[in-house]
């Protein structure tokens, strides 16, 4: 299971058939919602059937590939959990990616 920090420095490219499509740097997001938002505004429209999502976590090491298919509304699904506790916001706040 990979988690997300509040602080964490994310890298997120959407590629369709080997061409880059975006390529974002990210910080302070709480969901993966988010960081597909951020992707659609990039591009200036919904994420194409097929294209392929990788996020990188600069902070904790870890890479994230997954292939985007189905309705474009659908691929802003993500199965996720969002942990957070007494402690200050941005140092409580977690997206969980299960896969």
């Amino acid at each position: 299971m990979k988690t997300i920090s509040l602080s964490d420095r994310l890298f997120a490219t959407i590629t369709l058939f080997g061409q880059t499509l975006a390529n974002i740097s990210v910080q302070g997001v709480t969901s993966m919602k988010e960081i597909m938002a951020r992707l659609v505004e990039t591009i200036g429209t919904e994420l194409p059937r097929m294209s392929r999502l990788t996020l990188r976590n600069a902070s904790q090491g870890w890479m994230f590939t997954s292939t985007i298919t189905g309705a474009p509304q659908a691929s802003m699904r993500v199965n996720c959990a969002v942990a957070s506790s007494a402690v200050s916001e941005a140092e409580a706040t977690q997206l969980t990616l299960t896969f």
